[in-house]
């Protein structure tokens, strides 16, 4: 068994991209091969060999659509640890506090100070989470897990793109670029080593404009000089539009 580990499941969203679907219903919960997206990612965060606390965030206008699935999932899944859906206190899209926020607000209420893992809702987990963890300890690093699309085009403006060096570390992340240096994207999937939770604080307290996304905390980690090694994973989807709910669900529809 290794260390304790505290998970971060970002799920405070509104979903406004793919309303009709998620006017009434999180993304969490939109249906890819017949399972919901945050089952497939919770079928892989049960078998992370760890004892992990699970904290899972949403926002005022979904927390109980959450509350009652943690309990049911509790009551039919072994885990190694326990679940935890805190309501951060927004009603609406415009008053969102951003993944950074919302972070932050883990942190405060729980004292963080173990290596927190970081899964958006919306991202399809198809690979093993304890590649994730043991690539951590042999580096000794954090860890960001992206994909290669292989084709500069499909991650334009749309994803945040990272350049690594010959040893899987970053060396740049660009978020959303218009004309991009690589074809790697970096996914909403992070594993950040205790030592460095500090930056996620740092981030908040700074002055800022907007809410701070996850790519923020990739661009503030190599600023400061930060190793960060990247996980490299064969399929990969985000879900953040109709066309890419279509896609994931016609390639799941083969599995």
């Amino acid at each position: 068994m290794r260390n304790q580990l505290d998970i971060i499941i970002l799920a405070a969203g509104f979903g406004t991209r793919l309303y009709p679907l998620t006017s009434n219903l999180p993304k969490a919960f939109l249906e890819v091969g017949h399972k919901t997206i945050l089952d497939r990612i919770m079928s892989r965060v049960i078998l992370i060999d760890s004892h992990y606390r699970i904290f899972l965030i949403t926002n005022s206008k979904f927390y109980s659509h959450f509350e009652t699935w943690a309990a049911t999932f509790k009551h039919s899944h072994h885990l190694n640890g326990d679940i935890f859906v805190l309501d951060d206190g927004r009603h609406s899209n415009e008053e969102r506090l951003g993944p950074i926020g919302d972070m932050n607000f883990v942190l405060e209420k729980f004292n963080i100070i173990n290596d927190l893992m970081i899964v958006a809702s919306d991202n399809i987990i198809d690979f093993d989470l304890n590649d994730l963890t043991s690539l951590r300890q042999q580096r000794d690093s954090s860890v960001l897990v992206a994909y290669d699309f292989h084709d500069k085009e499909a991650v334009k403006k749309k994803f945040g793109v990272v350049q690594l060096d010959s040893d899987s570390r970053l060396l740049s992340f660009e978020e959303k670029p218009p004309n991009p240096e690589s074809s790697i994207a970096a996914t909403g999937i992070y594993l950040i080593k205790n030592e460095d939770v500090q930056h996620i604080r740092a981030l908040q307290t700074r002055p800022h404009d907007g809410e701070l996304n996850l790519g923020n905390l990739m661009i503030e980690l190599v600023s400061q000089r930060v190793v960060v090694h990247c996980l490299l994973v064969p399929k990969w989807f985000d879900i953040g539009s109709l066309d890419d709910l279509k896609k994931a669900n016609n390639e799941y529809a083969k599995v």
